[in-house]
């Protein structure tokens, strides 16, 4: 059952009043809800308000506004760009014209005028309205210190979580902690740099008196201490930072060993609507069946107020035939269809992980479309019992989980085999590593598997496939030249591309319009290297 918080009651009223699709409406310092500013005072119910604010883009990076006087939008959800550019999906959709950023981003093909504009976007928005939070927060009125300081510490954390989704995709980017009243053209700082910025947030965010281990049924879609030490895992891991590997060994130690959360032991519930909030939820953005839909533009009715989620609708098949099955499709529009391989070789015999991450359509119950392998992501899938309302396509309510507690077990186990990072606070490496292995099994008796480098490597990809992590992880490994760097042609299907990845290319080519907007002022944007 959809779980409604506190903070999304809020966001739902400040949506249904304000928020519109104005082109840079995300770039103002007023308070969703109200005329209210970040100079006046704010109560509890002010700094509620651009909380709401600070947390609607999480909503938004599957409908992707774009600063542009049309207000198109772009389908660039997080975790399909992520997969699009890892070995387990191919792109997808109708034909290699269908979305042609998403096939510029899968063929490391992209372009200044054809990449992940609406991403972009988004993240600063989030970083916007988070500065707005931030603010608001050093000027409150009958607040007491320990609500001014958890919502401080919330600001910080979604700063540094919009600002790490720049820092990953384009590395050297602008970056600001104003509270801004007009459109902004702020410095550009190296990847370096912007590195440290997330760091100093989440050292605020991680305060363990700022914020909850886990947070109460009615603050449950607000950010806790274990999500804030999450990213701060993901970063460092992501930045190869080996002097903070200690530190975040010990955070991951300290999730565990609080005890507040465990692993679902039906892998497949997970991503149920009953799945939602689980005890194995770290954090998730909480979509709704409500909000956007294909024409309006204004509230509620446009894709600025909307709180349901298309990304289920993208990764299924088009035209699914009614079949005895539990697959409960809806009809989608067949991006990232799963590789032949990642089902038929990746997972051990009897690892419910398999089914429950990729669906497998018999041939003449759905419409194949372009690199058709039979095979689709199964964790969001578009599910008639998830249900949804609304223009059908742009509102499930399929909530995305950012972080799971999986991914603690999963960063410890590698931090201690891989990264030779001596076990912390009693919590043995090899017996998280088992853990993950005894659910994969439905708690039968895994075939045996030592934790080393290799075999933590393998599970995170088992347990991670279809969740936009597994080119991330290439990258920080090393090993994304080697895996990314393909030239395919399977006999009898459209399955024909080449593709090269180099380091060079783990950073997207900065948006041009965004260059071409600082062109002749003192913050002039410089290109990534290798985009001119």
């Amino acid at each position: 059952m959809k779980r409604y918080s506190i903070l999304m009651l809020t966001l739902a009223t400040a949506a249904a009043t304000t928020f519109t699709a104005c082109s840079e409406d995300f770039l103002t310092s007023a308070n969703a809800g109200s005329s209210r500013t970040v100079d006046d005072p704010a109560d509890e119910s002010a700094l509620l308000g651009f909380a709401a604010a600070a947390y609607q883009p999480l909503l938004l990076d599957n409908y992707a506004p774009v600063r542009s006087s049309s207000g198109d939008g772009k389908f660039h959800s997080i975790m399909l760009t992520a997969d699009l550019r890892s070995d387990d999906v191919y792109r997808g959709g109708s034909n290699s014209g269908d979305a042609p950023e998403l096939w510029r981003l899968f063929t490391f093909t992209s372009e200044p005028s054809q990449t992940l504009n609406g991403l972009w976007n988004v993240c600063y928005m989030g970083l916007a309205r988070s500065n707005q939070l931030i603010h608001a927060c050093a000027n409150t009125i009958n607040v007491t210190p320990e609500q001014q300081k958890r919502f401080n510490a919330e600001a910080h954390f979604l700063r540094a979580y919009y600002t790490h989704l720049l820092w990953k995709n384009w590395g050297n980017v602008p970056y600001f902690t104003e509270a801004l009243e007009d459109p902004f053209v702020a410095p550009q700082y190296s990847a370096g740099e912007i590195y440290q910025f997330i760091l100093n947030d989440l050292q605020v965010a991680c305060d363990p008196d700022a914020l909850p281990m886990k947070n109460d049924a009615d603050n449950i879609a607000r950010a806790s201490l274990a999500a804030a030490l999450m990213l701060k895992a993901r970063v460092v891991l992501y930045q190869n930072d080996e002097a903070r590997y200690g530190e975040i060994t010990n955070d991951m130690a300290t999730i565990i060993k609080s005890g507040q959360y465990t692993l679902l032991p039906d892998f497949k519930a997970i991503w149920r609507d009953s799945g939602e909030f689980c005890d194995e939820s770290i954090f998730e953005a909480n979509h709704l069946p409500k909000g956007k839909d294909w024409f309006g533009q204004q509230g509620l009715a446009g894709i600025y107020g909307g709180f349901g989620t298309v990304l289920p609708t993208m990764i299924s098949p088009d035209e699914p035939k009614p079949v005895d099955t539990e697959l409960d499709n809806v009809r989608g529009w067949a991006f990232a269809p799963v590789r032949a391989y990642a089902y038929e070789e990746l997972y051990e015999t009897g690892d419910v992980r398999r089914d429950g991450s990729i669906n497998k359509w018999t041939k003449g119950t759905y419409k194949a479309s372009f690199q058709n392998t039979g095979y689709f992501l199964a964790k969001y899938a578009a599910r008639r019992s998830y249900g949804n309302t609304g223009s059908t396509p742009l509102n499930f309510p399929n909530n995305v989980r950012i972080f799971r507690y999986a991914e603690a077990l999963l960063n410890y186990a590698e931090l201690v085999a891989k990264h030779g990072q001596a076990e912390m606070q009693g919590v043995g490496a090899q017996n998280c590593y088992d853990l993950i292995r005894a659910r994969a099994f439905f708690n039968k008796s895994p075939p045996d598997q030592p934790l080393n480098e290799a075999t933590v490597e393998l599970e995170r990809r088992r347990e991670f496939l279809g969740e936009g992590m597994r080119f991330w992880d290439l990258v920080r490994w090393g090993k994304a030249a080697d895996v990314l760097s393909e030239n395919v042609g399977i006999p009898n299907t459209d399955i024909a591309y080449a593709r090269t990845f180099t380091n060079a290319k783990r950073y997207l080519p900065i948006p041009q319009g965004e260059i071409d907007k600082a062109k002749g002022t003192v913050h002039e944007l410089k290109q990534n290297e290798g985009w001119n």
